[in-house]
């Protein structure tokens, strides 16, 4: 389970207590990724992937359909997609983890099943 406290945890060790953006966390496919003010809605492209936040939630339009993104709930993006976003800050931060899906690796990995 992504805790608040695991996030604070990687945020240190992954030097991103004092800065925003994302870390590299030494798998490949994972990235850590840390927000420290509130961001009004902006369109971001979205890499397949799974997006996990455990502090603050952003807010997601694609269409007309909205959703919410935060410690409650997580999004899957099966293709590349155009998002606009707006990012709440929770305590000072919104901290997250984004694992890419790699397709090749998945097709292989399903093939084995």
């Amino acid at each position: 389970m992504v805790t608040p406290e695991l996030l604070q945890k990687l945020c240190r060790q992954h030097d991103l207590c004092q800065r925003q953006g994302y870390a590299d966390t030494g798998l490949d496919e994972v990235k850590l990724f840390r927000i420290s003010k509130h961001e009004e809605v902006m369109p971001m492209l979205y890499n397949r992937g799974i997006i996990f936040i455990g502090t603050g939630r952003k807010t997601g339009t694609i269409g007309i359909k909205q959703f919410n993104n935060g410690p409650e709930h997580y999004l899957i993006v099966t293709s590349p997609q155009l998002i606009q976003c707006e990012c709440f800050v929770s305590n000072g931060q919104l901290v997250g983890i984004f694992i890419q899906l790699n397709m090749s690796r998945l097709h292989r990995m399903v093939s084995k099943l």
